[in-house]
């Protein structure tokens, strides 16, 4: 998740399985609050469960964000020179044939 965009459908799949194992199906399994409850922070007396959908997103633009915080690291010096070596992360074009970890980043 922290290289690639996944498609929301995945994300929502992904979370039914986690709502049916938390949940249950067919009637089986422990009784929980509703999401919008359970999904609250733990300060807020939530299990502080997480919308994956949301979640990647974040870790995406953390990529981005390291790219600019840190540009002395490898993976930054890779990305600039193949993919905006005339310029900086923030407002850069997507470019010809970018890599999909390269269109998630973007």
């Amino acid at each position: 998740m922290s290289a690639y965009l996944l498609p929301k459908s995945l994300c929502d799949e992904i979370q039914r399985m986690l709502n049916s194992y938390w949940w249950g199906t067919n009637g089986k399994g422990i009784r929980w609050l509703s999401w919008g409850r359970i999904a609250i922070s733990k300060e807020d007396k939530g299990l502080n469960f997480l919308n994956l959908h949301a979640l990647d997103w974040a870790m995406l633009g953390k990529q981005g964000w390291k790219f600019v915080s840190n540009p002395n690291a490898l993976v930054s010096k890779f990305f600039k020179a193949k993919y905006f070596f005339r310029g900086d992360f923030i407002g850069l074009t997507l470019g010809h044939k970018p890599s999909f970890i390269w269109q998630s980043i973007c």
